[in-house]
């Protein structure tokens, strides 16, 4: 057996894309417990899509929430353009997909499916291929309403990661 000693090291000083600087100071879990601090945007936020069974009060709340915490991080998230399915079927998304966003394909689609029958596969398979190339994020409509602001959070961070942004940043300017 060996014994390894470890220590837990301090929370680094984190600078926001303006350059103010934010001490996490003991928190455990940072994309829980701290703000979601974007620190280089992707700029295919601008032009983006969601693509859904139903246009439901609490997706448009989820949206609302989604360009409030955009704009206080520098993303630019622009308003999306809204493509509803006939259905809830793989089939319905595809269709939907292909009327909606071939002509003018958007930079980043967010898919909102219901609890059952999600069309995952279909939907990932048809927008990374050839045919669109487009980065997506998932999202269950049904359980968004359940701690949204966390959500909202985790969203934005997906949604500029896979759009070519960086979560975050540490500065390393003046250390050894």
């Amino acid at each position: 057996m060996i014994k390894l000693t470890a220590r837990r090291l301090p929370s680094p000083a984190v600078v926001s894309k303006g350059g103010t600087q934010i001490q996490i100071g003991g928190v455990q879990s940072w994309d829980t417990q701290m703000p979601c601090l974007m620190f280089r945007a992707a700029d295919a936020l601008a032009d983006w899509a969601i693509v859904t069974y139903a246009q439901t009060q609490t997706l448009r709340e989820f949206v609302d929430k989604l360009k409030a915490w955009a704009e206080g991080t520098g993303v630019p998230l622009g308003n999306p353009r809204i493509c509803v399915t006939q259905g809830q079927r793989p089939a319905d998304y595809d269709a939907a997909i292909r009327q909606h966003l071939a002509d003018k394909k958007p930079r980043f689609v967010l898919v909102g499916v219901a609890k059952k029958e999600e069309p995952y596969k279909t939907v990932k398979t048809l927008l990374s291929g050839p045919a669109f190339g487009i980065p997506s994020q998932f999202v269950m409509q049904e359980k968004l309403h359940e701690k949204m602001d966390l959500k909202v959070g985790k969203v934005l961070v997906q949604m500029n990661v896979k759009g070519g942004g960086a979560p975050w940043a540490i500065d390393m300017t003046g250390t050894d």
